[in-house]
Formats: structure tokens, sequence, C-alpha cells
């Protein structure tokens, strides 16, 4: 292979390697700002005590999360790419290699790694906001209005979304 041709593939694999970086830093991003949201949330409950304010935050960070996953799948693609062509074609460049080896080994490490990884943190910013709507419910037995009936269902359906988007891979 000619010397140009390996600057240009390359080139190639840099500037894939700075899209991925830049997307890293967006879903660590949408990650910090699910916590703001949140935070700004229980905050406005705690000085209003309207529950709705609770129960609106998983809906907004199921938002968070398609746009936090449609990062994620980017990456893998190009991840995909650069392991199937670009390190194909430049046999010394070897990390996509290396990761796919590493995905497969250890059982408890990929437990650990999926159970503690940011995509989880998104389910507990969403339930932490569910779970003290719910002790106010149950622990001064307030009754729901038809919003915040209709908004706790849409809540729990925001749930049940953000776990399937994070669980499964839709890779293409």
């Amino acid at each position: 292979m000619d010397k140009v041709r390996i600057e240009i593939i390359l080139a190639e694999y840099k500037k894939l390697n700075s899209e991925t970086n830049q997307r890293s830093i967006h879903q660590m991003q949408l990650l910090y700002f699910s916590f703001l949201i949140m935070g700004a949330l229980i905050g406005g409950w705690a000085a209003t005590k309207e529950l709705s304010l609770l129960l609106v935050s998983p809906l907004l960070t199921a938002f968070l999360v398609s746009v936090w996953k449609g990062h994620d799948r980017r990456i893998h693609q190009i991840g995909d790419y650069i392991g199937e062509h670009i390190e194909k074609q430049l046999p010394d460049l070897k990390w996509e290699h290396y990761l796919r080896i590493k995905r497969h080994k250890g059982k408890f490490e990929q437990f650990m790694y999926i159970f503690l990884s940011s995509r989880n943190i998104f389910l507990v910013v969403e339930v932490i906001p569910i779970i003290i709507a719910l002790a106010v419910i149950i622990g001064k037995a307030k009754e729901l209005n038809t919003i915040n009936y209709a908004l706790l269902s849409l809540a729990m359906i925001a749930i049940t979304f953000t776990w399937l988007m994070l669980k499964y891979k839709f890779r293409q």
C-alpha cells in the first residue's frame, strides 16, 4: 500500500475518532442535563408541593435518553466501521479489535459495567422523582387529579421506554 493511501486512511480514522469523541462528550452533557432537570423539578416541587413537577421528570429524561441513544448507536457504528474496514487495511491499528475481544470476557465484569454505566443512571434519574411522588401520594393519602394520574401513567411508560432503549442494541 502506498504512502498516500495510508495517509488517506489515517485521516479518515482521525476524523471518525474525533466524531466519536464529540458524541461521547454530548452523551455526558445529556447525562448531566438529566441530573439538572431532576434537581430543578424536585426543587420546584419542594417549594410549591405541585406533584406534577415530579411526574413530568421521567418524560423529559426519556427524551434525553432517545438523543443519548442516537449518539450511542452512531458511536458503535463508527467502531464497527473502523474495526471492519480501517483496521483491516492498517493492521497496526488494533483498538476496535481489542475491544471486541474484551467485550466477550468475564460475565461478572460485563454485568458490573452495564449495572454501573451511565445507561442506568438515566433510569435512576427517572425513578427518584416517581418514588418521591408515590411516597407523597401514599403518605398523605393524596388523591391524584386527572392530570397527575395521566402524568403518572406517562411517567411509567417513559421509564419502560427508557429501559427498553437502553437494554437493546439497535445497530444496523
